[in-house]
């Protein structure tokens, strides 16, 4: 509450001022008036309504994306290339065919079985089986129609047969030389 002479702050209920000490008059009190009160309505509740199909609503349009083919490009084919093949030389076809020397070279096996004279038999029947092979190589050459072929293993035949019989003849010298010493030692002995 304030003086309404001087304006200072009193304390509610201040009969004078205390500033300027006037009379301070209290202020007329208004009858308070009831507001009236409105009883609070019933609620209300409300059915649902029943759920009635939603309205509806026109399809959208579709659209469908177009389909492009891919254009088909012919793939160039690929260049081949062929693995030059070496010109072989023409063979020359002999007019005879190469001689094979088997048979000379089954003698020949026989004889160093016969004459048993140690390695040196041994080493002829050796080289008279490897004859029998080449010439048999040699014949299926022929056969095939492989000159080249033909010819080496004909020359490798020829050569064992050779081999061979130098062997052999000494196998027969040596069996010989021992053949003669024996019969000399016995007669020496006069077991004659």
């Amino acid at each position: 509450m304030f003086c309404p002479n001087c304006g200072t702050k009193l304390p509610d209920g201040a009969a004078f001022c205390s500033n300027c000490g006037n009379k301070i008059q209290a202020a007329p009190v208004e009858p308070v008036t009831e507001i009236p009160t409105q009883q609070p309505a019933e609620p209300v509740y409300e059915q649902p309504a029943p759920e009635q199909p939603a309205p509806e609503q026109p399809a959208e349009p579709v659209y469908e994306r177009p389909v492009y083919e891919q254009p088909v490009y012919e793939q160039p084919a690929e260049p081949v290339y062929e693995q030059p093949v070496p010109e072989q030389p023409a063979q020359v076809v002999p007019d005879q065919a190469p001689a094979d020397y088997m048979t000379i070279n089954i003698i020949l096996c026989v004889a160093s079985v016969l004459t048993c004279c140690g390695c040196v038999s041994v080493a002829s029947l050796i080289t008279s089986i490897i004859g029998i092979v080449a010439g048999s190589a040699c014949k299926k050459a022929v056969a095939a129609g492989d000159w080249a072929t033909a010819e080496a293993k004909s020359k490798t035949a020829k050569t064992m047969w050779i081999v061979s019989a130098v062997l052999v003849g000494l196998s027969i010298i040596a069996a010989i030389i021992l053949f003669a010493t024996g019969s000399i030692a016995s007669m020496t002995n006069g077991n004659w």
